[in-house]
């Protein structure tokens, strides 16, 4: 599986109180909140704004990006992907 992405990838969890705790990601190459590795974006679910963390993404040539990797809300990813798909189901 291939992904070519410009920018970061960023992934949050839904906060409000009116939403069921999606959890969502997205590509941005915006400048950092606080230079912290966050981002803000709105929930698709509830249009309340939340904070992502910016994925780490570490290469590992033996273990192959699948399901673990697109279907995952921590914001570190090794495999082959290096981040790319990391949480891309949650797009």
């Amino acid at each position: 599986m291939t992904t070519t992405q410009t920018g970061t990838r960023y992934l949050a969890k839904c906060k409000s109180l009116r939403c069921t705790g999606q959890a969502f990601s997205w590509v941005g190459s915006a400048p950092n909140r606080y230079g912290k590795g966050t981002k803000a974006k709105a929930c698709p679910s509830c249009g309340v704004p939340n904070y992502g963390t910016a994925v780490k993404g570490t290469y590992a040539e033996a273990v192959a990006c699948n399901e673990r990797c697109t279907t995952s809300s921590s914001a570190r990813c090794s495999c082959s992907c290096s981040g790319q798909n990391h949480g891309a189901d949650f797009a």
